[in-house]
């Protein structure tokens, strides 16, 4: 643990206090500024230096709009991070942590702000962080699709993507954008019209699932922070021809007939969120609700401490069994 105190008294009035932790154990040390957004950094004072485990501060500063730019040492050039034009609010005793960035973009950190004003705390991306989505085609029926942003046919996002095949992550930039899925080459044919809100640092996983005729999109936000002590495992059913179902994940060879699913009654488009799972291998069967009749399974599964996988239940080509599983993240690097 790394303890800090600090005096619940003494903030001027009209200003803001700010302590900050370097709390990224990977990072190296760096030099930090705190700014008016346009201040050229070769011509300001940096706030101060720090390595993992130090602080700066507390730095009292009149409240206002600031820019927090993080450089290597004595290196104002070398922006490793920059928050972009950030309010700091009258009255706010803030405690700003350096953490290792574990969503998309370059930058090799985030910044966490939070005071005793705070309901929540406030992750802050650097300025160019992207957002991140994947397509997975999930429609047993469909064709092999495109995949059109903002009407621009003539360079498709994604091209040819069969079923059941997956993207891997397209980074693009924060913004609400209309996708289209299509028929492969046939712009005109479009069988998913949606708009999608993509929000910097976030991973989206994009599934097209149901029959052709009516086949719509289900995203869930992916979180790939890993767990040292502990597997993510996630389980996504997007099978229309299995109905709702029990999953139980059981150890090697173990009947199910004695035992309680580990998720029951789990409806079409529905997922288990992320489940820890000590490190090993595991045997994964699905049945119909309050059936003791494998659908899926018994799959062996063996996942490690500090990975991250996602399995999503699906049909056979054409629809309906045998039903399959989509691997992916860690199961399919």
């Amino acid at each position: 643990p790394l303890v800090l105190s600090q005096a619940s008294s003494g903030l001027m009035p009209g200003s803001v206090r700010a302590k900050v932790v370097h709390a990224a154990p990977n990072a190296p040390a760096v030099d930090v500024y705190v700014t008016d957004p346009a201040a050229d950094l070769a011509q300001t004072p940096k706030l101060g230096s720090f390595g993992f485990g130090q602080v700066l501060g507390p730095a009292t500063l009149p409240f206002g709009t600031y820019r927090i730019r993080v450089t290597l040492p004595n290196q104002p050039g070398t922006v490793v991070f920059d928050s972009g034009s950030v309010a700091l609010n009258a009255s706010e005793d803030l405690l700003v942590a350096a953490v290792k960035n574990t969503g998309p973009g370059s930058s090799p950190v985030s910044l966490l702000l939070t005071s005793p004003s705070r309901a929540t705390t406030t992750e802050l991306n650097d300025v160019g962080t992207p957002a991140q989505f994947r397509v997975i085609h999930a429609s047993p029926d469909a064709p092999a699709v495109d995949v059109i942003a903002n009407n621009d046919c003539a360079h498709p996002l994604l091209s040819n993507v069969p079923f059941p095949a997956f993207s891997g992550y397209l980074s693009v930039p924060p913004a609400t954008y209309n996708v289209k899925v299509t028929a492969a080459g046939n712009c005109g044919a479009i069988v998913i019209d949606a708009d999608l809100p993509l929000a910097a640092g976030k991973q989206y996983s994009v599934f097209a699932t149901g029959p052709l005729a009516s086949i719509s999109p289900y995203v869930l936000t992916d979180d790939h922070r890993s767990l040292a002590t502990a597997a993510k495992v996630r389980i996504v059913h997007t099978a229309p021809g299995a109905g709702n179902v029990d999953i139980y994940v059981t150890a090697p060879g173990a009947s199910i007939a004695t035992l309680a699913p580990a998720f029951t009654n789990v409806p079409f488009r529905a997922e288990t969120g992320y489940v820890n799972l000590a490190g090993g291998t595991y045997d994964v069967t699905v049945t119909p609700t309050g059936t003791k009749t494998a659908a899926i399974g018994p799959a062996t599964i063996t996942v490690a401490d500090g990975h991250v996988y996602t399995a999503a239940a699906r049909d056979a080509v054409g629809g309906g069994a045998p039903f399959g599983l989509i691997l992916l993240d860690d199961f399919n690097p």
